[in-house]
């Protein structure tokens, strides 16, 4: 079994929009990350299937997002990633850095032990197969 770490997790501030919206930036912003650092392949677990299927050409993307999503597809490409979909019950650590991110500033953590307490235990929750019970 191939074990996979935490390479960056991070928070951005976006301000106000739609969860596709922030999700999409999301991505955007961690693969322009990815890239500056040189990390390649990649493999991408996202929560929202609908972005799955848009990256797998299953579906068309809207056009208000269709200029961000052609820089992802673009980027995807370019870093040879491999996106699966993942349940966001799988995907605690996303769930708590989201969170946390709609109440502060920008912020990177660099491995699973700069992670805020909580959102750690998550991410080891995450490592292990265990869902998150979310409330």
């Amino acid at each position: 079994m191939v074990q996979h770490l935490l390479q960056l997790g991070y928070i951005i501030a976006l301000g106000n929009g739609t969860n596709t919206s922030a999700e999409m930036f999301a991505l955007l912003h961690g693969l322009m990350h990815c890239k500056r650092q040189g990390w390649l392949p990649l493999i991408v677990e996202v929560d929202v299937e609908l972005m799955l299927n848009w990256y797998k050409c299953k579906h068309t993307c809207p056009a208000k997002y269709s200029a961000t999503w052609k820089r992802i597809t673009q980027l995807g490409r370019e870093l040879d990633i491999i996106m699966t979909h993942t349940y966001r019950e799988g995907n605690g650590t996303a769930g708590g850095l989201s969170k946390l991110g709609s109440s502060q500033h920008s912020q990177l953590f660099w491995n699973a032990s700069m992670l805020p307490r909580q959102i750690r235990a998550a991410y080891f929750l995450d490592k292990i197969g265990t869902a998150t019970i979310r409330q």
